[in-house]
């Protein structure tokens, strides 16, 4: 059958457009028998979960729209021949009244099709206006509601109530009923929780030249404000945001009438009031230190390692203490120390020397060192001749090999070798004692099982063990060179170097008389921490014979309270 307006009164000659078809095909429908309250609450719009949702129950709020165009925007979409409905009512000619709706239904009343009849051209616009699709499960979803969705179903109830019944079973005595008021604590959690809700989302702002640039894009949107501010939400309706979709005033600027004191900013701005005791910026603290002067007009200058002077004793042979027959220094011990500023990477040699511990033939004395390893250099011996240093300590490409002379786990690693250069330099003290013992001031690192006895030389694979103090020559393995002391890479730095050789330091007893636990411990080798493995002392008596020291001038400064 078919139901249209045929009959209604006739409209006022005037212009009309999209919003004036979509009106009258809204008022044709309601009035049909295509409508009925289980319909009307179908094709609704209501808010579920911060979304706009079609479906509504009596419980749910109704969304409605200042006009048809904003309420049926899922009738502005294409149709499957290429024509949209504004394009279909751009082409008709006269005015509304000329503009026959006509809906054809079905034997059980639902609707068939929808025709627009307009200077004697029909359109059949049914499946621009409305669009159901069947699920797997038999139901329906409703993907562009029938425009009904602006009417308000409203429901007549009756019920008949017997006075005298109801005097039996009510109080008719009136009690005001108050709600119990809130806890200031709950009233706390309420405002936190509303404001979390109300706050909105943060732009996305852009920084230009360290600042925060006026212009920023949010989310995909040319315009914050319209997509998110209640002021402009109410200022301009038919832009950007709803109202009810709409969040609390950013700027102070953008604030309405409605909402006067009521943004972020002034939020902001009252809040500020309130932590000027945080907000605050203190002065920048005055450096009181002295700034240091020098004592001494100048220093002796090396212009290269191995060079230096002879000192001599013009009274007698030879300096006291320092004759290479009786060795005396080797009863006495000695300390030499020296301000030096290494100015390259890659310039060793000796620092100070009496007579030379390491020459092959009559080796005696003593000598203050320093040396650099190179991260690209071979290792050069075993089974890792191939490998480069960086490759051992960093890389570690070859593995523990006691053949091989190399002996570190993995926490080497925590050593940093060759993070800030491509070289590391080491300085350490050689004392000869005899023939078969050479002391040196090899300490511990990370990585490495336990201090071996000996001198560690380049070109040694021997691994000497607690009884077995080095090779022939009193040597152990070239890998533990890196044990000495190290000094930072850094040209315009002087650096205080302290060597020592205690002759009454029980060096060879530490090994038989402590457990190797102790033997890998820096302190317990420097002779500051007991055998007990926990008490501290200025001077054990155990540990190494050789020790060398460094502090750099600015750190010695620093701790004296000088300005650096």
């Amino acid at each position: 059958m078919a139901y249209d307006n045929t009959n209604e009164e006739n409209y006022e000659p005037r212009s009309f457009d999209l919003n004036d078809v979509l009106k009258k095909i809204a008022d044709v429908l309601i009035e049909s028998p295509v409508v009925n309250p289980d319909i009307l609450n179908q094709n609704q719009k209501t808010f579920r979960d911060g979304l706009v949702s079609i479906g509504r129950e009596n419980s749910d709020k109704l969304i409605t729209y200042q006009s048809e165009t904003l309420a049926n925007q899922e009738d502005l979409a294409l149709g499957d021949n290429g024509q949209s409905l504004q394009s279909i009512v751009d082409s008709m000619v006269g005015t509304i009244a000329q503009v026959d709706v006509q809906l054809l239904l079905q034997g059980d009343d639902s609707l068939g099709s929808i025709i627009l009849t307009n200077n004697g051209i029909s359109y059949n616009v049914t499946s621009l206006i409305t669009n159901t699709i069947l699920n797997e499960d038999g139901t329906e979803t409703i993907q562009n509601p029938i425009n009904v969705s602006q009417f308000l179903n409203i429901s007549k109830i009756s019920q008949n109530v017997d006075p005298d019944l109801a005097k039996e079973n009510l109080d008719i005595n009136i009690h005001e009923l108050l709600p119990t008021p809130s806890t200031r604590q709950e009233r706390v959690d309420k405002f936190f929780e509303e404001f979390d809700t109300l706050k909105g989302w943060k732009p996305d702002f852009e920084i230009n030249n360290g600042l925060v640039s006026d212009e920023f894009i949010a989310s995909g949107s040319d315009e914050y404000s319209e997509d998110h501010d209640i002021s402009a939400a109410q200022n301009t309706p038919d832009i950007g945001i709803t109202e009810e979709e709409s969040y609390i005033t950013r700027l102070v600027d953008d604030e309405n009438s409605n909402n006067q004191g009521k943004s972020l900013q002034s939020l902001r701005d009252n809040i500020n009031e309130y932590l000027k005791d945080i907000d605050q910026e203190f002065p920048e603290p005055q450096d009181e230190r002295p700034g240091y002067t020098n004592r001494s007009d100048g220093y002796i200058k090396f212009r290269n390692l191995n060079q230096g002077i002879i000192i001599r004793n013009t009274q007698q042979p030879f300096l006291d203490g320092l004759h290479p027959e009786n060795e005396e220094y080797l009863d006495t011990g000695f300390t030499i120390t020296q301000w030096v500023r290494f100015k390259d990477k890659v310039s060793q040699g000796t620092l100070f020397n009496f007579g030379s511990p390491t020459r092959d033939n009559d080796p005696f004395g003593f000598k203050l060192e320093t040396f650099v390893l190179n991260k690209n250099d071979k290792y050069g011996m075993g089974s890792c001749a191939n490998a480069t240093w960086h490759e051992m300590l960093v890389e570690r490409t070859c593995q523990q090999n006691h053949g091989g002379g190399w002996d570190y786990n993995e926490s080497v690693l925590d050593e940093n070798f060759f993070a800030n250069s491509d070289t590391e330099r080491f300085v350490r003290l050689v004392v000869r004692e005899n023939l078969s013992t050479i002391r040196s001031s090899h300490m511990m690192a990370g990585g490495v099982s336990y201090r071996r006895p000996g001198c560690p030389e380049f070109g040694n694979l021997h691994l000497s063990t607690e009884d077995d103090f080095g090779d022939e020559n009193g040597y152990t393995t070239q890998s533990h060179l890196i044990l000495h002391t190290r000094i930072p890479v850094d040209s315009q730095e002087w650096y205080f170097i302290c060597a020592t050789y205690d002759p009454d330091i029980k060096e060879d007893e530490s090994y038989v008389e402590h457990s190797d636990s102790d033997w890998s411990k820096f302190d317990f080798w420097m002779g500051n921490l007991d055998g007990d493995g926990h008490t501290y002392k200025w001077k054990t008596g155990w540990g190494a014979k050789c020790k060398v020291e460094i502090i750099s001038k600015t750190d010695l400064l620093r701790a004296r309270g000088y300005k650096v």
